[in-house]
């Protein structure tokens, strides 16, 4: 998790120093941008338990007998883009709407 909060941090810091100077102009757009970026953020927090499951099969053809063996596992690669890519939408979505 400590790769997931970095990478939030560190989208934020580069989201701040690069939008600051059209803060004050844009305020409306800005917090349109925070909303619409917070739904964005929500939605990948809830859809990242069904995404980052992976099923695996195997058949064993021991004995003549034809069997099928089902697997479901985590994929931790995906589940870490998903959530870091998550918490750094909600930072933009609070550093957005303080505009």
């Amino acid at each position: 998790w400590a790769m997931k909060d970095g990478w939030a941090m560190l989208g934020g810091l580069v989201f701040s120093y690069r939008a600051a100077p059209w803060f004050d102009g844009h305020v409306k757009e800005f917090r349109l941008f925070a909303d619409l970026i917070n739904d964005v953020g929500l939605a990948l927090d809830f859809v990242a338990p069904y995404v980052v499951m992976v099923t695996i099969s195997a058949q064993d053809h021991h004995d003549n007998n034809a069997t099928t063996t089902t697997t479901t596992t985590v994929d931790g690669t995906r589940l870490l883009l998903i959530t870091s890519t998550a918490t750094l939408c909600k930072t933009l979505c609070g550093i957005s709407a303080a505009a």
